[in-house]
């Protein structure tokens, strides 16, 4: 390998590090690291469409024929490593974790998840509850989302959005502490700056974050404030 190709290399898995390559990415892409295929991160899923980063910038792709008529092959989600050739998916990697719908005790067992399942998202550190303190506030539904992500095997941390709208919104976080012992609760608003700062151990470099919640609670609003976005 020569040195421009090694700089190559080296910048490329600094880049993917950056979006939470690991070395358990990396045992799976040895194998065939010399089969002229590259490895890149789902970002976005539209029908047959999958937008992809390889840390440096973002393309599109398509499923290789082979995958989509393979019913045991894993389909991409959002989340997912895959490997490519130019724009073709060829394999995507078995994935550490992963979000789903109708998870039942599947933890560390995601290649084994009966085909009913729906899975939303993979290769997650944290899931973020969100729940906006207006009348979408409720426990009940806080729980289910709380059951959903401990079935999953995952993080969660709830976001309590809109904070701004009570003067002392600090009985909604006892109120929600009651049903969810032990996991980290944020007072936000996306308007005026209330906790955002404190969202940021869970965004940094190399971390993945998603977020749940019902239509409504806010997640929008709070994506584009954490991106920078004007509301």
């Amino acid at each position: 390998m020569s040195i421009e190709e090694n700089t190559y290399k080296n910048k490329t898995m600094h880049h993917l590090s950056q979006m939470g390559w690991t070395a358990f990415f990396q045992a799976q892409l040895e194998p065939v690291a010399n089969d002229g295929v590259m490895p890149a991160r789902v970002v976005g899923v539209s029908k047959n469409s999958f937008r992809t980063s390889d840390g440096n910038r973002e393309s599109l792709a398509v499923l290789a024929g082979r995958l989509k008529h393979n019913a045991d092959a894993l389909y991409p989600v959002t989340g997912d490593w895959v490997l490519m050739t130019d724009a073709v998916i060829s394999r995507v990697l078995v994935r550490k974790n992963a979000l789903s719908r109708g998870a039942s005790g599947t933890h560390n067992k995601q290649e084994a998840q009966p085909q009913k399942e729906q899975v939303i998202a993979a290769n997650l550190d944290t899931v973020f509850i969100v729940c906006g303190l207006d009348r979408d506030f409720n426990l009940r539904r806080i729980e289910r989302y709380l059951t959903l992500v401990y079935n999953c095997g995952l993080t969660p941390v709830i976001l309590l959005t809109k904070a701004d709208l009570h003067q002392d919104p600090e009985p909604f976080v006892g109120e929600v502490e009651a049903v969810a012992f032990g996991v980290p609760i944020h007072l936000v608003s996306a308007f005026d700056d209330t906790g955002l700062n404190a969202l940021s151990p869970y965004l940094s470099l190399g971390r993945t974050t998603t977020m749940v919640g019902s239509s409504g609670a806010g997640k929008s609003t709070l994506v584009n404030r954490l991106y920078g976005s004007p509301i």
